[in-house]
């Protein structure tokens, strides 16, 4: 892929998660989702990797400070503990399928 073309998945594949977790984390309102999204984005970043180079998706794991931060968020907003780390977990797996859309599109 172009060098254009990457970084259109990329952003196409940031939004794609986003959508994710719109979806399971509605219990935060419409209203915030998109705050809270572009927090927990940026804390799973800063935790993943110690590169010079930030990644559009970054891969977290399910003890990660971003992602029990959300999962505590997410059970102040009404959700069982059950609810929020399965949310957690979701993005997780979102982030990491989409992930791999971008390494395999960079490869060709």
């Amino acid at each position: 892929l172009s060098s254009a073309a990457l970084e259109a998945a990329r952003l196409r594949a940031v939004r794609s998660l986003a959508g994710t977790f719109r979806t399971h984390c509605a219990a935060l309102g419409v209203k915030r989702s998109c705050a809270f999204f572009e927090n927990w984005l940026w804390s799973v970043r800063g935790e993943g990797t110690a590169a010079s180079v930030v990644p559009a998706l970054p891969l977290p794991e399910a003890a990660s400070q971003a992602q029990l931060a959300l999962a505590r968020r997410l059970e102040h907003c009404g959700l069982s503990e059950q609810a929020a780390r399965a949310a957690c977990e979701a993005l997780a797996s979102r982030a990491s399928a989409l992930a791999r859309g971008l390494d395999a599109a960079a490869a060709e």
